[in-house]
């Protein structure tokens, strides 16, 4: 039994990798990110609303791993990696470098590319709830 326990958690940890930050992934994510969407759902249905670019709420991405953000729930944030999870992309978001494995401390949103936005989708949230952001200084249109 305890060498299925030792398979089944070595298992787990091997599951979940870690990209390095500096890579291709970081040139797409580095930088200012305007917020112009969230979703929610109350219950029933789901719901997407715009987000004014007036104030603006963003966050930026550093090249050595920093983040910054305005906007309420981000901003206790300080640091970020991007790691891999079941085949798909996740962004950690922690208060500090060791704390990324702390959950009271840090948080994991699973991360899309679409259309040149970023959204953000919270890890594990069953009646769904996401952020979509817009390259600030891109060629494309800050609120859509």
């Amino acid at each position: 039994m305890r060498i299925l326990n030792l398979l089944v958690i070595t298992l787990f940890i091997t599951s979940c990798t870690f990209r390095d930050n500096s890579e291709a992934f970081q040139s797409t994510l580095g930088g200012s990110w305007l917020m112009f969407e969230r979703g929610f759902s109350p219950g029933a249905g789901y719901i997407v609303e715009a987000v004014a670019a007036d104030p603006p709420k963003s966050m930026t991405f550093g090249e050595d791993g920093s983040f910054n953000s305005n906007i309420d729930g981000y901003n206790m944030y300080q640091r970020f990696r991007t790691e891999q999870d079941q085949q798909q992309d996740v962004l950690v978001l922690a208060a500090s470098s060791d704390t990324f494995d702390d959950p009271n401390k840090s948080a994991r949103f699973t991360i899309e590319f679409k259309d040149g936005a970023m959204f953000l989708y919270r890890r594990w949230c069953i009646e769904g709830c996401h952020e979509a952001f817009r390259k600030i200084g891109s060629d494309q249109d800050q609120n859509p």
